[in-house]
């Protein structure tokens, strides 16, 4: 085994580490990080400049070597910075090739060399952001073992980061963490950029991080041309070092004599240059030349060429004038005049424009007579005609290249008029647009790469050879950057019907699929949005075309994530998803075979109130906290990390790891330099949040719940010790501590930690709750506010009058940023339901203000205003904003979970009050704009989202609820959305119930999309299910006010009742599932008790009469079972598997220690043998059971998504599928989604795994995502890990938008049909098979 890394040592065959050791890195991924990163290899740069320029000569460069400033820069101390400037063509690039090659000589293994060289004619090389990605990449080119300290935040980023707003600041942190790296290891860093003078974006950025870069370990070094702006941008950097090259003649006059030397004998070998004549040409060139390279470069070109005969050379050579403007004239007059005049023009035209070089294949898609030019795919043909251009281009690796940048703006400057009608550039500009869109709209195809899948991804495509895409690249990016800068010239275009607008409407989504597969989509999005800005007033911001850019805008930027991964997804995701009256969708969706129903409630993109939603954490968030300016959020989670994110953009800025254990709390310094995080384990971290640099960890100290800054310089913790510790951020000490008054007692005594205290955001203030002292009874408790700074302690007393059970963890405190207004949630004096939030003022020690929550849901969490108007609340299924002077209310989300899968965790308010950041178990960060929220949902009055209704019951008995006349399609308007307690595909996938927790059972015909009957009940505790031959529908539940156990078979296809079975139990119970027998003629289902017993009955009944068959009652101590629960049938119909769960009683003597899985013989009424499997402790509400097709195994699957199959002769376990299910997508304790082992193979969350392919695996455990699966093993439909993907064979096919994600799901049996949705009238149905 080979170990590398820094500090290894090696002593009598032990190893030794003192810092860094990789073992067995992986090439392959460290491949893909760099691939993040890079936009061209400035080694390649490096090798096709010197090239280009004829070859590297050392005598041309070596006079530096012994230039006292090279050497005092390069050797010495306190000469960080060294700037060699100069004229154009005075060989610059070819002298700063010569330096890098003499560092890189002497292998030195602390010495890094990285350089950069910039170039205005290539938008991958002129820009700030460029040049320190390109110096990124060169370094971890060199050294990969600094990849591991930057490879999470290049990992996370996709390219787009490092190209939009904060691309500069996320750079500058990458690149710090890696100098931080070569400094500890006392490297030394040599940087090295060329031409600074054509970084034409960020040059004044570029320039002032240069000067503030200070290291003895750092050096940089810089050439430019002679230009003011980088003078002034360098002149603060007082320890540079300047070498001008004007002010070196001798040096470079020498320099440039042996350069001609050089091309004199190649002149001399090639065109066989008689001796006398060789004196001639090398004086004639060292004197015309005027100490330039470029123009001796350019001359010996030009006598280079072919029809120059040897005799002719110093002829030719004395007609060559001296100086380059002159020399650039006469090759103009050369090239822009004669029979192939027309086509010199339209190349120079546009490469002066371009904004890269181009390729040859590209040449044609843009000049505006093609006709004249040969073939594309004759490539030597197309060089030829660049040759014609004089010496003002090259071509190298078909691409075309200006021979310097002088070329290019000797062209501007000087000859626009020959090169554009009237010299004017805004009308090229518009006919290179027209031609790129004309070239996109003849090329320009769905499927262009023929692509197997839907779900195909970008990274492991294998690019078509020729490349359909290749001549159109350049267009693909480019087209609307040169329509924008054609500004006025193009008005027609833009019109209704005109050029852009027909290119849109009918190569839209094949442009955006382009660019996915170009890993250009966000250049896609800043494309969209240029045509918007020229749309904006006037007639023309109301026409079609500002609707349709308006529309492809919003797809493209909320479908970016999928579109970028899978460029295919613009075909579904983006339409299937998008709302029904999108104008893409109603242009481009031709419904997909395979989309079965596809109901959308929002018909139109509306204003929301949510601004972003922030993806990335794998874990739930914890806390969520704004900075100061409200331009930053960080949201801290279990996944051990904090990040922080740009407000504006959504992107993630860095990701700060806490590597032990997640955190539970974020906040920022009043500056913004800091964050700070408690973890889970009760640690402190500060780190600097624009670095991403872990400044402190609270070592030795620990037991912390709470963190806050009091200023710029120190930050408070509040420990579960009761004590508060003050902290000097610079030296990480701790500056004193005090302790809060009973606290610590009163966690002794009561032996729990009180509802959690609150400390305000500036560290002033405290709040928790205590029921020490002399109260009247133990009852009643206090809330104490305790002033840090004074130790001033005020109290409020409550609980007089409340009937119902206090626990501390039913109360909720909340401080307001500057302490002054506390807000805390007591149960209500109303019987219990319901909870009062009182606003009291600290400072006056008076409520202010009784605000009353109505729900019959418990607030999980609240926040006060900095302006202390509002106070925001959270339950699982809805937030409400509370205007705290006149109570009324602002409800802006809906309900949006269920049993906590979804509920917020955390609310933090901008420091204007505008802004609330929240913070979910579904591991996703909110924006709201509560303006937008007022003005959409205010309400007046108490909130009443359950309220304190008493609702009656409907049951299901065919006297009122059979059956509704609600045939035809239904498109998601006809019935009114909740969210989904269950949805349930029969096993053909042909028919589907829904039920919300509110409002009638719907039966869809899937294959249609017709909603064909309601059954009204407004039991949400109803349990249904489809028999596997289809044809039935059975449905049981326990009514509320009866006691009763109710059980109905209906038709499914009519919805008509065939029989209802009803018997009185005579105690309060909740039905425990519904299960058919293989071939339909019986019937199982059960009910359980409410009681601490939790006993349960289990009845089967012929489907055709409704008789009871048998009864298996868990009565007094026959069994010793708590309950039996999740029953299935063999397939012959003759045994059924019963899971028995523990006893729940506080008398241990009947107290199981494990839950059981046993048969039952359905003739005899009596349980078979002893128990199957015996160790189901824990694993009660989350298993369901199947039997083999066979008969001879049993498939179980537990908690946390693992799946067993167990031998049933023997009861051993002989495999378990890990991940294959998920708790939460499926889960719901009435009906657990139905475990399923049909003859293609088990049916799990992922899709059908194979039963030959499963039993056959060697493996005792496989872990989907961890361990390879056969190829082949899964088949039909499922959904990914993270539920961002619908499966298809195992394989991406559809991504699904965050809240479009399953709360509940259902497979058909054969698994090739699957249904999911959050809302009842928002269901979609996918049925394979399908074609792509």
């Amino acid at each position: 085994m080979e170990f590398h890394g820094y500090g290894i040592q090696q002593s009598g065959g032990s190893i030794h580490v003192h810092r860094d050791l990789n073992i067995a890195v992986n090439t392959r991924q460290d491949d893909e990080i760099l691939q993040k990163l890079r936009l061209t290899d400035p080694r390649d740069d490096k090798t096709r400049i010197e090239q280009q320029k004829g070859g590297l000569l050392h005598d041309s460069y070596k006079w530096i070597l012994d230039h006292e400033d090279f050497q005092q820069w390069r050797d010495g101390e306190g000469h960080q910075l060294l700037w060699i400037k100069g004229d154009p063509g005075k060989g610059k690039t070819m002298l700063l090739c010569g330096i890098i090659n003499e560092l890189q000589k002497p292998v030195i293994k602390d010495r890094n060399v990285v350089y950069y060289f910039c170039q205005a004619t290539n938008n991958k090389l002129n820009k700030a952001t460029c040049v320190l990605r390109g110096l990124i990449f060169s370094l971890l080119s060199q050294q990969r073992v600094l990849l591991e300290s930057v490879r999470r935040d290049i990992d996370e980023a996709s390219g787009e980061l490092f190209q939009d707003e904060n691309a500069w600041d996320a750079l500058k942190r990458i690149f710090r963490r890696l100098m931080e790296e070569t400094g500890y290891h006392q490297q030394t860093t040599y940087l090295i950029v060329d031409a600074l003078d054509e970084c034409l974006e960020g040059q004044d950025v570029l320039l002032e991080w240069i000067v503030e870069l200070s290291s003895p370990h750092i050096k940089f070094l810089v050439s430019s041309r002679n230009s003011p702006s980088i003078d002034s941008g360098l002149s603060r950097a007082d320890t540079k070092l300047l070498l001008h090259l004007e002010s070196n003649d001798d040096s470079i006059s020498n320099a440039v004599d042996h350069y001609i030397d050089h091309k004199v004998a190649e002149l001399e070998n090639s065109k066989r240059v008689i001796p006398k004549h060789r004196e001639k040409v090398q004086q004639e060139l060292k004197t015309k030349s005027s100490n330039t390279f470029l123009w001796v470069a350019l001359v010996c070109q030009r006598l280079g060429r072919g029809d120059i005969r040897p005799w002719q050379v110093v002829k030719r050579l004395s007609e060559f004038p001296s100086g380059l403007d002159s020399l650039y004239e006469r090759m103009a007059r050369q090239s822009l005049s004669g029979e192939d005049a027309k086509m010199c023009r339209q190349v120079l035209a546009v490469q002066v424009l371009a904004y890269r070089p181009l390729r040859l294949t590209e040449l044609l898609s843009h000049v505006g007579s093609p006709e004249e030019f040969p073939e594309s795919d004759d490539i030597w043909l197309l060089k030829m005609v660049v040759e014609l251009c004089g010496s003002f281009l090259t071509v190298k690796d078909s691409t075309i290249y200006f021979v310097h940048q002088s070329a290019k703006d000797y062209l501007l400057e000087h000859e626009s008029n020959l090169l554009f009608p009237g010299g004017n550039l805004l009308a090229g500009h518009l006919t290179i647009a027209e031609l790129s869109i004309e070239a996109l709209s003849h090329t320009l195809q769905e499927n262009i790469y023929k692509l197997p899948s839907l779900g195909s991804r970008v990274d492991s495509i294998d690019v078509p050879d020729p490349d359909p895409l290749d001549a159109i690249h350049y267009a693909c990016v480019y087209w609307a950057d040169h329509l924008e800068n054609a500004k006025g010239e193009g008005q027609q275009d833009l019109e209704d019907g005109g050029s852009v607008h027909k290119f849109l409407r009918k190569h839209l989504l094949h442009w955006l699929e382009a660019l996915s597969l170009l890993k250009s989509f966000g250049s896609g999005i800043e494309a969209l949005t240029k045509v918007s800005s020229l749309l904006q007033g006037g007639e023309k911001a109301e026409n079609d075309l500002a609707k349709l850019v308006y529309d492809a805008t919003r797809i493209s930027r909320y479908f970016k994530i999928a579109i970028e991964t899978a460029p295919r997804q613009v075909y579904s995701s983006s339409l299937v998803f998008s709302p029904t009256n999108s104008v893409v969708r109603k242009l481009f969706m031709e419904k997909p075979k395979w989309l079965l129903m596809n109901t959308t409630r929002d018909s139109e993109w509306r204003p929301s109130p949510c601004l972003q939603t922030l993806e990335g954490h794998t874990d739930q968030i914890k806390s969520v906290a704004f900075s100061p300016d409200g331009k930053r959020v960080a949201s801290s989670s279990y996944d051990k990390t904090v990040r922080i994110w740009d407000v504006a953009t959504g992107g993630c800025l860095s990701t700060l790891e806490m590597h032990e254990e997640g955190s539970e709390s974020v906040t920022f310094s009043p500056n913004g330099e800091y964050v700070a995080s408690i973890s889970w384990g009760g640690q402190l971290y500060v780190w600097h949040a624009t670095t991403g640099a872990c400044l402190e960890k609270s070592g030795g100290y620990s037991g912390f719940m709470l963190v806050a800054f009091p200023d710029d310089k120190s930050l408070r913790t509040l420990s579960y010790y009761g004590t508060i510790l003050t902290w000097d951020i610079a030296t990480g000490r701790p500056l004193g501590q005090v302790r809060i008054g009973d606290f610590m007692s009163h966690r002794q005594n009561d032996g729990d930690v009180p509802a959690k205290p609150c400390l305000s955001r500036n560290g002033r203030r405290v709040a928790y709750m205590s029921s020490s002292g002399r109260l009247l009874n133990a009852r009643q408790k206090r809330v104490q506010v305790v002033d840090i700074e004074t130790s001033q302690c005020s109290k409020v007393l409550w609980g007089l009058g409340i009937t119902g059970d206090i626990s501390y963890r039913s109360v909720l405190l909340t401080l307001s940023s500057d302490g002054e207004y506390l807000a805390f949630m007591t149960p209500s004096e109303n019987n219990g339901w319901g909870y009062n939030f009182d606003i009291w003022n600290v400072e006056t020690n008076k409520c202010i203000k009784r605000l009353y929550w109505s729900s019959g849901e418990t607030p999980w969490v609240s926040t006060l205003s900095p302006d202390k108007k509002y106070l925001a609340v959270a339950s699982a299924n809805c937030k409400v904003k509370w205007e705290i002077a006149t109570g009324r209310q602002v409800i802006f989300t809906g309900k949006i979970s269920d049993q906590g899968r979804f509920d917020i965790r955390s609310f933090d308010f901008s420091s204007d009050s505008r802004l609330l950041v929240s913070g979910a178990g579904d591991k996703l960060v909110h924006i709201w704009d509560m303006t937008i929220a007022r003005q959409q949902y205010q309400i007046s009055g108490k909130h009443g989202d359950g309220g304190n209704e008493n609702n009656t019951e409907n049951d299901i008995d065919g006297s009122n609820d059979d059956v509704s006349d609600s045939d035809g399609d239904c498109d998601g308007d006809n019935i009114e959305g909740t969210s989904p307690r269950l949805i349930t595909l029969s096993s053909d996938g042909k028919l589907l119930g829904v039920q919300g927790f509110e409002g009638p059972f719907q039966i869809w015909d899937t294959m249609g999309n017709r909603l064909l009957r309601k059954i009204g009940t407004k039991d949400s505790s109803a349990v249904i299910a489809f028999s596997l031959d289809n044809k039935h529908m059975a449905c049981a539940w326990c009514p509320r006010e009866g006691r009763d156990f109710v059980i109905s078979l209906f038709d499914a296809a009519t919805g008509h009742r065939l029989w209802k079975w009803k018997e009185h139990i005579g105690y309060s119970a909740s039905a425990r599932g519904v299960y058919f027998s293989a071939d339909g003629r019986q019937l199982a289902t059960g009910s359980r008790r409410h009681d601490e017993w939790g006993r349960s009955t289990v009845l089967i009944l012929d489907v055709a009469t409704g008789t009871c068959l048998s009864k298996v009652a868990a009565e007094g101590d026959t069994y010793k079972h708590g309950g039996f629960q999740l029953l299935a049938f063999s397939p012959d119909g003759t045994k059924m598997a019963i899971l028995c769960e523990p006893v729940h009683s506080k008398d241990t003597s009947y107290r199981l220690s494990t839950g059981q899985v046993r048969l039952w013989d359905v003739a005899t009424a009596s349980f078979m043998g002893p128990p199957l499997i015996d160790d189901m402790s824990a694993e009660r509400d989350g298993t369901s059971v199947a039997f083999s097709p066979d008969s001879r195994n049993l498939v179980y699957r537990r908690r946390r998504g693992q799946i067993d199959i167990a031998e049933i002769e023997t009861g051993t376990c002989i495999k378990t599928l890990n991940v294959f299910h998920s708790d939460i997508l499926d889960y719901d304790y009435l009906r657990p989604a139905e475990t399923r082992w049909g003859p293609a193979g088990v049916l799990t969350l992922r899709g059908i795994y194979g039963t030959q392919a499963l039993l056959r695996d060697d493996r005792k455990e496989i872990t989907y995502g961890c361990d390879d699966i056969p190829t082949g093993a899964l088949s039909g439909l499922g959904v990914s890990i993270a539920e961002d993907w619908l499966l298809r064979n195992g394989e991406p096919y559809l991504w699904i938008p965050p809240e479009h994600r399953a709360y509940r799901i259902s497979q058909a049996a054969d698994g090739n049909t699957i249904a999911f949705g959050r809302n009842t009238d928002e269901i979609y149905c996918i049925r394979l098979p399908s074609l792509d």
